[in-house]
């Protein structure tokens, strides 16, 4: 026996998961919803504003930030990618990774995974 699904049957069930899957979300979600505005996310050097890569879509951020005490906001640092930059002492290593510190104050990071590899 074959089952057929026509078009409209197919959207029927597509909405009705949609719905069962938001109320899931809503159900076992811990969080309050809050009322806050989008903004346009800034570049550090104020010399433009973050767009999505390929676009001129400008990222938006809350413009009010709720620090939660659970939350893992990461970034991943490598030295074979270039994202720390080439020192040539330990006072410049420390000056180019406080440097990561300060961006990642900005960004309201809490963690920093550093990645090496020996050679």
């Amino acid at each position: 026996m074959y089952v057929t699904f026509n078009i409209v049957q197919m959207r029927i069930y597509e909405e009705n998961f949609n719905l069962l899957f938001r109320f899931i979300i809503i159900l076992f979600s811990d969080t309050t919803l809050k009322s806050y505005n989008l903004i346009a996310l800034e570049k550090e050097d104020s010399s433009g504003y973050i767009t999505y890569r390929g676009t001129s879509i400008r990222v938006q951020i809350p413009d009010v930030y709720e620090m939660k005490e659970t939350d893992f906001r990461g970034v991943w640092i490598s030295t074979m990618t270039g994202d720390v930059a080439s020192y040539s002492s330990i006072d410049q290593y420390k000056a180019e990774i406080n440097r990561v510190f300060t961006v990642m104050e900005n960004y309201n990071l809490n963690a920093m995974v550093f990645s090496y590899q020996d050679l």
